[in-house]
């Protein structure tokens, strides 16, 4: 009879262990310093993109647009496919045209179009996204009394 008890609870000791040791790894592995392989893949190859380490930024370039340059890029045709999108954030614009079809958030990256999309952006995206990612779109600059006038549309 002891025998027969003895079967399950030592099995269960085993899991429970097991379980422990699972949860633990997984806790020290979120601290791991090693660069993290991420893949994007687009239909166009120009913009095929493999990160294995961190590289250079971007540099935007010193162009500066006007709110209405920003605003005439407002096509976001998710049923056609047909797109013309910049968006600005903080003070800088992007040609997010080729990005929005694969966006993961789907037609949510149109409500961005002709407004000071600051607040919107970074309220849902993480902030490896504006530093790693968006650089890569940016073609200029827009002074502080132009998003002004984005703001008021």
């Amino acid at each position: 009879m002891q025998g027969s008890t003895r079967g399950p609870l030592a099995l269960a000791r085993v899991l429970a262990v097991v379980g422990l040791l699972f949860l633990l790894w997984t806790f020290l592995s979120s601290f791991t310093t090693a660069p993290v392989k991420r893949k994007e893949f687009f239909k166009d190859d120009e913009i095929q993109v493999e990160k294995n380490e961190p590289a250079e930024p971007k540099k935007c370039p010193d162009t500066y647009y006007t709110a209405a340059d920003v605003m005439s890029h407002h096509t976001c045709n998710y049923g056609k496919g047909d797109f013309d999108l910049w968006l600005v954030i903080v003070d800088h614009v992007y040609d997010v045209t080729k990005w929005a079809p694969h966006h993961p958030g789907g037609s949510m990256i149109c409500n961005g179009v002709g407004v000071d999309a600051t607040v919107m952006f970074t309220s849902n995206h993480h902030d490896y996204v504006m530093k790693d990612d968006l650089p890569k779109w940016c073609i200029g600059r827009i002074t502080p009394e132009e998003i002004l006038k984005l703001k008021k549309n």
